[in-house]
């Protein structure tokens, strides 16, 4: 006997009360399990040296036991959150997720 598949997260993605319909980079149909989404640029003294993990993504973790990829895309300043929706993976995963970054962001905003 198989296991029924869970629906799509209620709050991620288009309909979330975190996105708006213009922050969806594609439209429904190339959304699938991982997802790459636009972050703000990095702040100027966020550079990183080499290939080193982005200082988000450290923060992410260090602050709020989250493992996220934060990554420079094309090239720093420019970044992107790399999400992967599994069945391990709750709603309450992506709210803390969202919360988190929403954070992260305001205090480098503050800086």
């Amino acid at each position: 006997m198989s296991a029924k598949p869970r629906e799509k997260p209620s709050r991620c993605g288009r309909g979330s009360p975190r996105v708006s319909a213009s922050d969806v980079p594609c439209p429904d149909d190339m959304i699938g399990a991982l997802a790459s989404l636009a972050l703000p640029d990095a702040p100027p003294d966020s550079r990183p040296v080499g290939w080193s993990p982005s200082a988000l993504w450290e923060r992410l973790a260090d602050r709020h036991g989250i493992q996220g990829f934060v990554f420079h895309w094309p090239t720093w300043p420019r970044r992107l959150v790399r999400i992967s929706a599994q069945i391990l993976h709750s709603d309450a995963d992506y709210g803390r997720l969202g919360d988190a970054l929403e954070t992260e962001l305001a205090a480098e905003r503050a800086r």
